[in-house]
Formats: C-alpha cells, structure tokens, sequence
C-alpha cells in the first residue's frame, strides 16, 4: 500500500464522494417511494413502506454526514500538508 500523502488525499475525496452520491440517491428513492407507496401503505393499514423509508433515510442522511465529515478530514490534511511543504519552503537556503 502506498504511504504517499497525495494518494491518501485523493482516496478520502473519492470515498467522501462516493458516501455522498450513495446517500443522495437513498433520500431521492426515499421521496419516489414516499409519493408512490407510503400513503396507499398507511391507507390499508400496512407498515412497511413507512418504516422502509424511515429507515432508508436515516441510512442516507447518515451516508450523507459521513462524507461530510471525510471530505473535511481531507481538506485538514491538505491545510497540514501545506503548512509543512510552506515551513520547508522557507527554512531552505535561498539560492543567489
């Protein structure tokens, strides 16, 4: 496995994205299902659409905030990594 902080970024914005995408898309079928489903469910007394989509989208809001959360993990270590690269920068001899 590589250690390169670069690609270490770059894998925490792809897996950010990808909770991200994958929660959008669960909160976006949790609406067609609630329009098309949920109603008719309560109507005949049926629960399992309702807690269906209580419980898919709590799965995307939670996918949601995770990505989140990974995404400004990322933007820390980038805010690190270029204190560090900006602290070698000025620390080397100036070339006359």
């Amino acid at each position: 496995m590589n250690e390169d902080p670069r690609f270490m970024l770059e894998d925490m914005y792809e897996s950010a994205l990808g909770l991200r995408t994958v929660g959008w898309i669960l909160l976006v079928l949790d609406v067609m299902v609630v329009g098309l489903f949920v109603f008719i469910s309560l109507r005949d007394g049926s629960t399992l659409f309702p807690v269906w989509v209580m419980v898919q989208g709590l799965l995307g809001v939670v996918l949601i905030g995770a990505g989140i959360r990974k995404a400004r993990q990322a933007d820390q270590l980038l805010a690190r990594m270029s204190t560090h690269v900006a602290e070698r920068e000025n620390q080397s001899p100036q070339a006359a």
